[in-house]
């Protein structure tokens, strides 16, 4: 597994898109990632299974809510450009005798 991110970094370096920046950025989420596992897994042990299933069920009806509202969104959005490219063309009609 460390060889296979060794290998990425590589590749993703030599193309130029891994800079000084970006590792040291993924370098602070991994040091913070870890521990925060470890953490997560000894709160969730000691927690009800019942409490662990509500919060996952929230979890996810909230990330499911959320893709449907930016859906929605760009539905709502494209829809109005194409209304607006529509409505002059009513227009021109209209005013034609």
């Amino acid at each position: 597994m460390l060889g296979t991110g060794l290998i990425k970094i590589s590749v993703f370096g030599l193309a130029g898109a891994v800079t000084a920046q970006v590792l040291a950025f993924a370098l602070l989420i991994g040091g913070m990632a870890v521990p925060g596992a470890f953490l997560a897994k000894a709160f969730v042990e000691r927690m009800p299974v019942h409490i662990h299933a509500a919060i996952l069920d929230v979890a996810v009806i909230t990330g499911g809510l959320v893709m449907i509202s930016a859906a929605l969104k760009q539905l709502v959005a494209q829809g109005m450009t194409r209304l607006g490219s529509v409505i002059p063309n009513f227009a021109m009609m209209a005013s034609c005798p």
